[in-house]
């Protein structure tokens, strides 16, 4: 086994998520591994068929990641699934983004992006934006109600995050990656 992507510390609990056997992270079995921050002792273990290649991403009581088309919830305390929703629109390449009610989850279909808003409670699909005609190059950022997304095609999306409805578009002279944002102001 080995890592598959960036661990996650949050209270006292280190969230690992591990790849078996295989040179590609994203068809080989998979796993979540919760350990103790001070023991390393494995305070619960979640496998996967599916390929755990992203970060997870903890947020309160769940413990939340993207494997192949599938988003997972899961309870941070014991790692029982909360729910699993199949995104339908492809991989879901990138580390969520996770606001008060959401997760927004950015990935491919064939060499298209998508960025879609799954609701935090159940895992129900609420929007798809897939007017991206190129590839999505980061993990999305949330500020002030706004999705900002960054692709292959040289530009900056930023998509409402209540409707899913694209606000703007900014051309840039070079792939954007994950955006960063702060004061008001996003950086690529």
């Amino acid at each position: 086994s080995h890592l598959s992507a960036v661990p996650a510390v949050v209270d006292g609990t280190v969230y690992v998520p591990f790849v078996s056997g295989a040179d590609n992270p994203f068809k080989t079995l998979s796993e979540v591994v919760a350990l103790d921050a001070d023991t390393f002792n494995v305070q619960w273990k979640f496998e996967s068929e599916e390929g755990v290649g992203v970060s997870v991403v903890p947020s309160e009581s769940t413990v939340y990641f993207g494997a192949d088309s599938e988003l997972y919830a899961l309870n941070a305390a014991n790692g029982e699934t909360r729910w699993i929703t199949d995104t339908g629109t492809g991989s879901v390449r990138y580390v969520p983004a996770v606001t008060e009610n959401a997760i927004i989850t950015a990935g491919l279909t064939g060499n298209s992006g998508y960025v879609s808003r799954v609701t935090r409670e159940s895992g129900e699909i609420e929007w798809v934006f897939n007017n991206i005609e190129s590839t999505i190059k980061g993990s999305p950022a949330i500020d002030s109600g706004t999705v900002y997304i960054g692709s292959s095609d040289n530009s900056l999306y930023a998509i409402n995050l209540q409707s899913g409805i694209k606000e703007w578009e900014f051309q840039t002279d070079g792939w954007v990656a994950s955006p960063s944002v702060a004061d008001d102001t996003v950086y690529v």
